[in-house]
């Protein structure tokens, strides 16, 4: 959270560690850019074809609940069976999804969307199929 704090320091930061907080959160806002980890709680460690309390429950939230104009996904995690999952379902409904591991490849991209959040760009045409996914939300407003 830290690194993503440095890169959006000009930004308002929505931040949630669990799926019902970001649910709430995300129900009655806007965001621009969104940041979506898949292991969130410890029953994903216990049981790893869960998807109760992971980045998983919340995509799938987002899919049935959400309009994917509401922004751009950046999946961030280690965990590639669930970041996988979690980009099928926003991309199957149409939303705008990058998903990459956290690491240097990940930051680059993610001052690139910020840029084109700025720029008011979509970086759908620009995102390389990689892997990502905490569930951070981030608006691109000043």
């Amino acid at each position: 959270m830290i690194l993503f704090r440095e890169i959006l320091i000009d930004h308002e930061i929505t931040h949630a560690d669990n799926v019902e907080d970001a649910k709430v959160l995300f129900a009655g806002n806007e965001y621009d850019l969104i940041l979506l980890d898949h292991d969130l709680e410890d029953a994903h460690y216990q049981n790893l074809d869960t998807e109760v309390g992971t980045g998983t429950e919340f995509a799938r939230w987002m899919v049935e609940a959400q309009s994917p104009e509401q922004g751009s996904v950046v999946i961030h995690s280690y965990n590639p069976d669930g970041a996988k999952r979690m980009e099928d379902a926003l991309l199957d409904a149409g939303w705008a999804a990058y998903r990459s591991p956290f690491g240097l490849t990940l930051l680059t991209k993610l001052q690139q969307l910020v840029h084109d959040v700025e720029t008011d760009r979509k970086f759908t045409d620009t995102i390389p199929q990689v892997v990502v996914t905490d569930v951070d939300t981030t608006t691109g407003s000043a």
